[in-house]
């Protein structure tokens, strides 16, 4: 079974929850299951053409490699960076930026996300460890550990400086994703495949054990 550690900084209102993974036994996220509506890229076909193309982010691919989910992450940071800015603006965790969140962040994990702005915005109401205007976080691979059309599990690294007042030097996060639930996303915002099923690091700095299940 998973335990989550949460860390919460009222300065420091982005940085993500912390989590220490037990073992493989915890798997997946509920709804995290392989959905078979989710659609999946066939292997490419040969072409007399020197160009390849890069993977829809809409699909999953036969080859799963940084580049393809580089694009991943950088659809998923849009859409925190409009969550947050909703949130900064109304000063609250509004339905909408609830909505953001769960279309790239599955059940269990979409409610660790929530618990933890609510709890920013009822101990700092300005939301002062923001910068005025908030700015994105960038998020790029760093390491692939184990990738799968079912579970990739990930090593990234993070760079909050363009949201956060008080600096947090960019660092190494895991993330495990696993296809989207349709459910979680009724107003297809997430334009990507993939939802984040943990999402975090461990307060020593170690790497947590791979949440995937073998295959």
């Amino acid at each position: 079974m998973c335990r989550i550690v949460r860390r919460r900084s009222l300065a420091a209102v982005i940085v993500a929850v912390a989590l220490v993974v037990a073992g493989a036994g915890c798997n997946r996220d509920r709804g995290a299951t392989a959905d078979p509506t989710v659609p999946t890229a066939p292997p490419s076909s040969s072409s007399t053409s020197s160009t390849t193309a890069e993977p829809d982010i809409a699909t999953i691919p036969a080859v799963i490699d940084a580049a393809y989910l580089n694009r991943v992450l950088a659809a998923f940071d849009d859409l925190d960076f409009e969550a947050v800015r909703l949130i900064q603006k109304q000063k609250r965790v509004s339905s909408e930026a609830s909505d953001i969140f769960h279309a790239f962040y599955g059940d269990t994990w979409f409610s660790t996300k929530i618990d933890s702005w609510i709890s920013q915005v009822n101990g700092d109401p300005e939301l002062k460890g923001l910068k005025q205007p908030v700015g994105p976080r960038h998020t790029s691979v760093e390491r692939l550990i184990h990738v799968s059309p079912s579970c990739s599990w990930i090593a990234v690294k993070r760079d909050y400086s363009e949201a956060n007042t008080v600096p947090i030097p960019p660092r190494t996060e895991y993330l495990a994703l696993v296809p989207l639930d349709p459910k979680n996303d009724p107003n297809h915002r997430n334009k990507t495949a993939w939802m984040i099923a943990t999402d975090g690091f461990r307060k020593d700095g170690s790497e947590p054990s791979n949440p995937c299940p073998t295959e």
